[in-house]
């Protein structure tokens, strides 16, 4: 395996030093990989493989195939709509007509209305502070980023 990444650094055009700091390793690390006197741990190969992903995991790990992965053709198929992807249509830069500056500010997509999936816009109205303390909050609810959620009810 050691030949193997020399054979990858030299195609990179990189030195020990620059693959131990692109990969977050120690520069002895990489140096005792590339001379034999350690092999490389998962950690090591984990951190190569994240810092380099054209990097073909089989051919370091066993040879015997191409070096780095085939760029696979890109083909824009459309995602299915769900919460995390609605909104990042294009954007309508023209007010409703018949509406101020002001209220066209005020409307949301009608896709953030639970069951709407219509593309009309609907009308959203400011809180008022009068109306908030006469209500209880029943639970809040966080939307992490991974597409998971965590649910918050008081007491």
């Amino acid at each position: 395996m050691e030949e193997r990444i020399k054979t990858f650094m030299k195609a990179k055009g990189i030195n020990a030093a620059e693959l131990a700091d692109t990969i977050g390793v120690q520069r002895s690390n990489v140096s005792h990989v590339l001379n034999g006197r350690n092999k490389p741990g998962f950690s090591f190969i984990e951190k190569l493989l994240h810092a380099y992903p054209d990097l073909n995991a089989r051919w370091l790990l066993i040879g015997g195939e191409e070096m780095l992965k085939k760029a696979k053709a890109t083909t824009t198929q459309p995602q299915p709509r769900n919460l995390f992807n609605q909104f990042h249509g294009p954007e309508v830069s023209n007010p409703v007509e018949g509406t101020s500056a002001k209220e066209s500010k005020e409307r949301a997509p009608a896709a953030a209305v639970a069951g709407s999936t219509s593309g009309d816009n609907v009308r959203v109205e400011p809180a008022r502070a009068e109306e908030l303390d006469k209500k209880d909050v029943e639970r809040v609810i966080i939307f992490y980023s991974d597409g998971t959620f965590k649910a918050y009810k008081p007491g």
